[in-house]
């Protein structure tokens, strides 16, 4: 990986540490609805690393900038809601990072 560049990988167990940094930065904030700002570290990695999820890192500079997950859709009737696809994507991305975007969690 060039320096600057963002190279997006399957997260593994040493990245615990870094994915509970930017997940709970997020929700400390009370910006989002979807999780609980009280919610534990132990927790939230539980359901960032459930069975049925597929969870990434982004990273630059040998440095943890954002991590995302694939998941399955809502459960029927509602499954076409969030989206056509019977995945669903979440992305949080670490503050530092969100000036220049890096191309994270950013539409094409």
């Amino acid at each position: 990986m060039s320096r600057g560049a963002t190279d997006i990988r399957p997260a593994t167990h040493s990245d615990h540490d870094a994915i509970w940094n930017i997940f709970h930065a997020v929700i400390a904030t009370r910006d989002t609805c979807a999780f609980d700002p009280q919610m534990s570290g132990k927790d939230a990695l539980a359901y960032w690393f459930r069975s049925d999820t597929d969870t990434y890192v982004a990273e630059s500079d040998s440095r943890i900038v954002g991590t995302c997950i694939l998941k399955p859709n809502q459960p029927a009737p509602s499954a076409y809601a969030a989206n056509r696809s019977d995945k669903c994507l979440c992305t949080l991305r670490h503050r530092e990072a969100t000036a220049p975007y890096r191309g994270f969690g950013m539409a094409g």
